[in-house]
């Protein structure tokens, strides 16, 4: 079987690409494996060994943390993974994963490449992405699935200090990642978002030939679609044109 992630940054529509994915024959495709949680201290009852291990903020995890081989701990828990996607015979098996992840645990590059993994490395227009990202925080919500048939028809002004930071902070993100897997025996190739949602077809068949599995026609999303026309979820829309002017970027 193989194994692969789709590596990328927040607000890249990795939750809408990992959803289609997953509804593909053969492919079980998770959403964050690696992602921390915060403590909950109202919780009085113990919970899973790996959920604790994965929570943030807990003199518990911490100890755990003290105790017990960060490898090891990553090494069992994807060993328990494989278990559970292997009982479904699927042809692959992959997993988002933010790259600010490999930094949180510096062990998990080398226990991926250890099993082979293959990266799909996915970027965005970064001022989108940070558009995204700033007023995904102003609205109160990130995601929305079909069923929902949410709508958000508010204008939010963008702090333009805070877009054009926010736009370099990003963009040497970008370059930082791709350093890293030019560096490492990973595997990868680069795709984009924009194809996803203009050519989707196209953007999944080079994704199932670099994994080298069978291509098929996949359905839409669940998930929607968060800001449809930039010009109106932006109030001071000329404003961060402006910005980008003088950055030398496009909103394209």
């Amino acid at each position: 079987m193989k194994n692969f992630i789709i590596m990328t940054r927040g607000r890249t529509g990795s939750t809408a690409i990992v959803d289609v994915l997953n509804k593909a024959s053969g492919l079980c495709v998770f959403q964050e494996l690696f992602l921390k949680y915060e403590f909950d201290k109202k919780k009085q009852h113990l919970v899973a060994p790996y959920d604790l291990w994965k929570q943030k903020g807990s003199s518990i995890s911490l100890l755990l943390k003290k105790i017990s081989k960060e490898s090891k701990n990553i090494e069992n828990y994807l060993k328990d993974v494989d278990k559970t996607v292997a009982k479904k015979e699927n042809k692959a098996f992959g997993f988002k994963l933010l790259s600010h992840n490999f930094d949180e645990r510096p062990e998990l590059k080398i226990e991926l490449m250890k099993r082979s993994f293959q990266v799909i490395y996915l970027t965005r227009n970064i001022p989108r992405q940070v558009i995204s990202g700033m007023t995904a925080k102003l609205r109160g919500k990130y995601n929305a699935h079909a069923r929902e048939n949410y709508s958000d028809e508010a204008s939010y002004t963008i702090d333009s200090d805070e877009f054009k930071s926010l736009v370099e902070w990003e963009t040497q993100a970008v370059i930082n990642d791709i350093a890293m897997l030019e560096s490492s025996d990973f595997e990868f190739i680069q795709v984009r978002y924009e194809d996803f949602v203009k050519k989707p077809d196209t953007f999944f068949a080079n994704i199932f030939d670099f994994l080298n599995i069978p291509a098929e026609k996949l359905p839409d999303s669940s998930f929607s679609i968060m800001i449809k026309d930039l010009r109106q979820s932006v109030k001071n829309y000329q404003e961060v044109e402006d910005c980008l002017d003088e950055m030398g970027m496009t909103l394209e």
